[in-house]
């Protein structure tokens, strides 16, 4: 059985018992979570999209689509040009971005303390400990 995207994280999600995460998805990953992200922004309590990959192919699903966004981007990356950061923010409501100076596409490993800060702080606003149970 071969399911789309977003349908494999909605199962995935289900299978590890996992309500309202905070979805990271660098890269790749991008074709899986931002279908997810616009056609299920319920599901998620948080959404930190690292430079992905397919925001050409869900544009129109992903516009208004309300979810706790942080978009992260390398200053330098060369895989997608760091202007992808304001047109992925651009189409949801929700989204700020965070462009990490001197690092390229694989910003968390070139900056991996930067990085970590911003998530922390994200991960404190969108998440709170305490408010939401990761499981059921």
């Amino acid at each position: 059985m071969s399911l789309e995207p977003d349908a494999f994280l909605a199962a995935l999600l289900d299978a590890l018992e996992l309500r309202r995460p905070v979805l990271v998805s660098p890269s790749l990953s991008g074709r899986f979570s931002l279908p997810f992200a616009a056609r299920s922004p319920g599901q998620l309590a948080g959404f930190v999209p690292i430079a992905p990959a397919g925001v050409e192919h869900c544009r129109e699903e992903l516009a208004g689509a309300h979810v706790e966004t942080l978009v992260i981007w390398g200053r330098n990356d060369r895989t997608f040009p760091v202007a992808g950061a304001s047109d992925l923010a651009g189409l949801m409501p929700s989204a700020s971005i965070a462009v990490i100076e001197d690092a390229g596409h694989a910003c968390y490993l070139d900056q991996s303390e930067r990085f970590h800060e911003l998530l922390l702080a994200f991960l404190a606003r969108a998440a709170p400990t305490g408010t939401t149970p990761a499981r059921r």
